[in-house]
Formats: C-alpha cells, sequence, structure tokens
C-alpha cells in the first residue's frame, strides 16, 4: 500500500504543472547553496529517471512516462545550467 502512495505522489512528475512544482521545492530549500542543492537535486531526479524506467504502476500513471521523462530531462537541462 506505502508503494501505492508512492507511486501516486510520483505523478506530479507528469503533469504540466511541474515547472511550478520544482520551482515550489527549489523555495522550499531556498537556505541551501545553490551547488549543493543542484548535486542532491541531480540524484534524485537521476533516482526518478530509473525508477520510471523500472516502474509499471509508475508508466501507465504517467502514459508510458514520457511525460515524466521530459520533465525530469528539462529540470537536469537546467540544473545544469545554473552554477
Amino acid at each position: 500500500m506505502r508503494s501505492l502512495f508512492l507511486d501516486l505522489d510520483l505523478a506530479i512528475l507528469a503533469s504540466e504543472k511541474y515547472s511550478e512544482y520544482a520551482a515550489n521545492i527549489r523555495k522550499e530549500y531556498e537556505h541551501v547553496p545553490k551547488a549543493e542543492y543542484r548535486d542532491a537535486r541531480v540524484k534524485i531526479l537521476e533516482s526518478f529517471l530509473q525508477k520510471a524506467e523500472n516502474n509499471e504502476l509508475f508508466k501507465v500513471l504517467t502514459n508510458k512516462n514520457k511525460p515524466a521523462v521530459a520533465n525530469l530531462t528539462w529540470e537536469l537541462i537546467k540544473l545544469s545550467l545554473t552554477i
């Protein structure tokens, strides 16, 4: 059951409002230095991409995960451009 709630929570990754969600996460952690935040966030996003590849329910919830992968990739690129 816990896994189901986690999977449902991760559905935001495929949302059209993902950029707003990502910006709100950064605001929540604005006390963390940029480089530290970026490094930690990249690790988290990469783990989500791995989860997207390996989790069948996640694939279904995100329409075969294409929107989620696009959103995660967008944020990884954005983070790579920040100092």
